[in-house]
């Protein structure tokens, strides 16, 4: 099966923890019309994922495991980008 893909902007913001990059992002994107996709809460489900479900996260071969059989989605909700891991968002255990 063929995958389509279309053309999108994307803006990367990078930086130390807790130096506002959500914030700059959440009003760039609204300026822009764009929609912000928080990368590091991806990663967090993701990483959250495998912990518990026991996997090591250091072993290849396990997360590649669960990463194929994990249920991962995001949609977008007034501009702005959810994480969803079986359907459910992880909500502060993200944090």
């Amino acid at each position: 099966m063929a995958t389509q893909l279309t053309r999108f902007d994307a803006i990367a913001i990078d930086g130390p923890a807790a130096s506002g990059k959500s914030t700059v992002a959440r009003i760039l994107a609204e300026t822009l019309g764009l929609t912000m996709v928080n990368s590091g809460e991806m990663y967090r489900a993701v990483t959250l994922s495998v912990l518990q479900r026991g996997a090591n996260p250091t072993a290849p071969d396990e997360v590649s495991r669960i990463l194929q059989e994990l249920e991962l989605s995001c949609i977008v909700d007034g501009g702005a980008s959810r994480i969803l891991v079986g359907g459910k968002h992880p909500g502060e255990a993200l944090r």
